[in-house]
């Protein structure tokens, strides 16, 4: 039986974090982004100017190492999809926590 020779969940994130990296960053970029395009009046401009091009660059940069087959696909999912949720849901109830604390006073 020959073992992959993929490198590891750690050591794939280590090798490539220069292309994982905006796709880490986008769902903060989505978030913060949004609001402030919402606040000048102009949201559907920022989806689709910015966020939608952003968001097909940010994930075909993370998933070029699968599809070159220099990482496994479910690493790939792991740190270009689930990473990213993770962070969604982080930045989301960082800022609803930051709103609670700052309606308070």
């Amino acid at each position: 039986m020959e073992r992959d020779a993929t490198p590891g969940l750690l050591a794939a994130a280590k090798e490539h974090w220069r292309s994982f990296l905006p796709v880490w960053v986008f769902p903060v970029i989505f978030l913060y982004g949004g609001l402030a395009a919402d606040a000048v009046g102009h949201p559907e401009l920022f989806f689709w100017v910015v966020a939608t091009p952003l968001f097909f660059w940010s994930f075909f940069r993370a998933t070029r190492f699968s599809i070159q087959r220099k990482i496994g696909p479910w690493r790939c999912a792991f740190w270009a999809m689930v990473v990213p949720s993770l962070i969604w849901v982080l930045a989301v109830f960082t800022r609803l926590a930051v709103l609670r604390v700052v309606t308070r006073s």
